[in-house]
């Protein structure tokens, strides 16, 4: 991990205050050659102690910048390194200026000699010249950090993009499956209603025929019951007709009765004359 956000170093927050550390100086510890003097803006401390109420933003700004690390293998930002310096030199000047309690494996050259072969080395030309440099390579870092922050936002803005297009396209199949299902629930609408209508036609037909079976009953049975009237009377008179039958029946019986009973007298009287006349 090289950078976070605007910051070229590395931040660290810790419980008492924060500090950062510069990748630049660990590219041995990692591997990898350090092939010239690193720069000072790269090299800029971080130091903060905490104090109520006063170091908040500037730990929301570190943790912001938290969000947006660089992390990489080698450090490929050549503008770090000044390749005019060796880093040996550049660390002998930096144990005379820090007065680091330790030994280098490099000669030990007295600062007055350094001093005079800078100058020596150097122009004033020259000096102008690399501070110029310097600037540009900080103002290089300003811009490649508003490089980096611009690019974390429009991959910010691709992926809301992204999500709303997702979105978008989401709530279309969400709006066409509803208008489906309206088609639908319509034309099944349609259906019930042809249904009821059918139904209700069908009813008042049932209650057309129920009326007109209801009228053909009653008039069945009137017509029973005055079927039933004549038949009374039609027994009343075949019982009538029976009645006198029989009556006429009986008289005619009366009346062969008497015929008979009239020629028995008769013969009787024609047997005592003839009896008469043969004596």
């Amino acid at each position: 991990m090289y950078q976070c956000s605007k910051r070229v170093n590395v931040p660290l927050i810790g419980t008492k205050g924060c500090i950062n550390y510069n990748p630049v100086l660990a590219q041995r510890q990692f591997g990898y050659p350090i092939a010239g003097a690193p720069i000072s803006v790269v090299l800029e401390p971080l130091l903060v102690l905490y104090e109520e109420g006063s170091s908040v933003e500037i730990l929301l700004e570190l943790r912001r910048a938290w969000n947006k690390m660089v992390i990489q293998g080698k450090d490929n930002r050549p503008w770090t390194m000044n390749r005019g310096i060796s880093y040996e030199r550049w660390l002998m000047e930096r144990v005379w200026m820090v007065k680091l309690p330790f030994k280098l494996c490099v000669p030990e050259v007295p600062k007055e000699e350094l001093e005079q072969e800078q100058e020596s080395e150097e122009s004033k030309e020259v000096k102008q010249l690399k501070q110029e440099v310097d600037e540009l390579k900080g103002e290089n870092v300003r811009l490649t950090s508003k490089l980096f922050d611009l690019r974390h936002i429009y991959d910010s803005l691709v992926k809301d993009q992204e999500k709303i297009m997702k979105k978008q396209k989401r709530e279309e199949r969400q709006n066409t499956k509803l208008k489906q299902d309206l088609i639908a629930l319509h034309a099944r609408l349609e259906g019930l209603i042809q249904q009821r209508d059918q139904a209700l036609a069908t009813e008042r037909q049932w209650i057309q025929w129920y009326e007109e079976m209801e009228k053909e009953r009653k008039l069945m049975f009137d017509q029973i019951h005055n079927f039933h009237i004549r038949i009374d009377e039609m027994e009343h008179l075949i019982r009538e007709g029976e009645d006198k039958a029989r009556k006429e029946h009986v008289q005619r019986l009366e009346e062969e009765v008497n015929y008979l009973t009239q020629i028995v007298q008769l013969e009787e009287c024609l047997e005592e004359h003839e009896h008469i006349t043969k004596h």
